[in-house]
């Protein structure tokens, strides 16, 4: 994505996802989730580690899952993470990690 976002833009500067957004044309900017520099880093990372590691009953959240993989019998995925977790428990899950994105988004807004 990084290397399409520098030739769309004709950029000469290293575009690799630290900055905080690429503005790529009229109305269209690529905002990249704050990762802190960590690899392999996923939105419902921005939750608190303890609802990350929330179980339902003997399953336990995968958040990396390829394409045609299936989740194994004690496995879970980001559907059931967003309804059955987050969204069960709105009003106590804290979700101030997704502030400085939050901020971007406003930032853009502004423009």
């Amino acid at each position: 994505m990084w290397s399409w976002i520098k030739t769309a833009t004709g950029s000469t500067t290293k575009i690799d996802g630290s900055k905080p957004y690429y503005h790529v044309a009229q109305n269209l900017y690529v905002v990249p989730i704050p990762s802190g520099g960590q690899a392999d880093f996923y939105i419902e990372k921005l939750f608190p580690d303890n609802w990350l590691k929330e179980k339902l009953g003997t399953k336990s959240l995968k958040l990396k899952q390829k394409k045609s993989e299936k989740l194994g019998p004690n496995e879970y995925g980001k559907g059931e993470f967003a309804t059955k977790i987050i969204r069960a428990n709105r009003g106590k899950v804290d979700c101030s990690g997704f502030v400085p994105l939050l901020h971007t988004l406003f930032e853009i807004i502004q423009k």
